[in-house]
């Protein structure tokens, strides 16, 4: 069951032409085994050596074998649940597009559009009415959206560093622009006008002697402001990972 359920993720994730993902019967070339640089150390290997194949384009030819019955006298060493999730594990975090970055926009968007049609009125829908608490969260689904998409980011790129994936031209113009930089002004000034926002609420409540105020409009505006703060830490929080990510370093 595992390994045709672990090939059919790989094909669909690498576009893949390996019908096997698994089987221990390899033949490469001096040149081509050096083009995959290889760097994991378990079970995932032969995943990594199939995947790595695909992506930088060498050509992959399958010869059909005979499973015959195993004739040692011990168990065998493979662990089917634990050595299964290792190598559905190294798939995904091998695929940061479809584990974070597609599943953050899709995310993203959909929260993006709730909350910003709830965040002046309530939406009625037949005889539902969507308020404050949809609002709310939407804009949890606007947080953990844009959150995946800086983690893929970041894992892309930190894959990219240890030899891992491949470059993408995208993060190439990353890497070369003062990612840094432009993260923490932007994180900042995100934070300032959250807290801006903040503290004008603060001030309204306090012309009314700190007294009963209405909860649907003041709701709308603290979750508002708390959104900008929220997306000002992470895309501050964000830049320093991936400014961290883009350091130089010496190879030996």
């Amino acid at each position: 069951i595992g390994n045709p359920a672990l090939t059919f993720i790989g094909r669909a994730l690498f576009k893949c032409p390996a019908k096997d993902f698994h089987c221990g019967l390899r033949g490469f070339t001096k040149d081509a085994f050096l083009r995959m640089d290889l760097r994991t150390t378990g079970m995932e290997f032969a995943s990594e050596m199939v995947i790595k194949a695909n992506l930088c384009g060498m050509k992959i030819a399958e010869v059909p074998t005979t499973l015959s019955k195993d004739g040692r006298s011990r168990p065998p060493h493979l662990r089917p649940w634990r050595d299964g999730w290792r190598h559905l594990r190294f798939m995904l975090l091998f695929s940061p597009r479809w584990l974070f970055l597609i599943p953050g926009i899709i995310i993203f968007i959909l929260s993006s559009v709730s909350y910003f049609l709830l965040l002046g009125n309530p939406l009625k829908i037949g005889n539902i009415t969507f308020d404050i608490h949809t609002l709310f969260y939407a804009q949890t689904g606007m947080t953990l959206g844009l959150l995946s998409i800086i983690l893929g980011i970041a894992v892309r790129m930190f894959g990219i560093r240890e030899g891992l994936l491949q470059d993408h031209q995208l993060l190439f113009w990353v890497r070369k622009t003062p990612i840094l930089e432009i993260g923490s002004v932007l994180g900042f000034l995100l934070i300032l006008i959250g807290v801006y926002l903040g503290f004008e609420l603060l001030s309204d409540w306090g012309s009314k002697d700190f007294g009963q105020l209405n909860y649907g409009e003041l709701l709308r505006s603290v979750s508002l402001s708390t959104l900008l703060i929220s997306f000002g830490g992470i895309a501050f929080l964000g830049s320093l990972i991936m400014g961290f990510l883009t350091l130089p370093t010496r190879r030996s």
